[in-house]
């Protein structure tokens, strides 16, 4: 398991506990703060940008190992990541979302990466509950945080895809790599 596994983990379940102990505790109270319909939201968007968090850190270290500039790794660090992350992937296309970000490394790793999909049926589930996630986030973001709805989607179910989801995104190192995956 990677530290962020445990990171994701650590703030769903503190947030699952304070849900429980205000449901207990008052549960008109918990009610009145609408915690149990804004959870799912607040975990979304935290799962996606833990995800985006980790990529970049994961993209850099692919590029520091390639790359002996420093200004050439500042600017993929300042402009061609930070600014542009949500740009690396179609969060409309479902699964086949994640193709335009391998593509970006040439026809060679998406071609790797779909073979590795047929190889592994993990790597696409992952693959699609990523890109479901990231979607949901930029619709609670784009769309009025409290007045977006999401789907009807339980708290489990959206750790349940958190889990599928980090293991394709653990594995994009190795994908750009074209390193097999086990």
């Amino acid at each position: 398991m990677r530290p962020d596994d445990d990171i994701i983990c650590g703030y769903i379940e503190s947030r699952i506990q304070l849900q429980e102990e205000l449901q207990k505790q008052n549960p008109l109270a918990a009610d009145a703060l609408n915690y149990g319909n804004d959870l799912q939201k607040i975990l979304i968007i935290s799962i996606a940008s833990r995800y985006e968090a980790v990529i970049i850190q994961d993209i850099l270290g692919y590029f520091k190992s390639h790359i002996d500039h420093e200004p050439g790794l500042e600017f993929i660090e300042k402009k061609a990541l930070s600014r542009s992350y949500y740009q690396l992937f179609d969060w409309t296309k479902g699964e086949k979302g994640v193709k335009q970000f391998f593509k970006l490394y040439g026809e060679q790793c998406l071609s790797f990466y779909e073979e590795q999909c047929r190889l592994h049926d993990w790597l696409s589930s992952g693959a699609r509950d990523f890109i479901y996630i990231g979607a949901e986030r930029n619709k609670i973001v784009h769309n009025d945080f409290i007045t977006c709805s999401l789907p009807d989607i339980t708290t489990l179910e959206i750790i349940e895809k958190h889990h599928r989801a980090m293991q394709f995104v653990n594995a994009i190192l190795g994908l750009i790599n074209q390193e097999p995956l086990m």
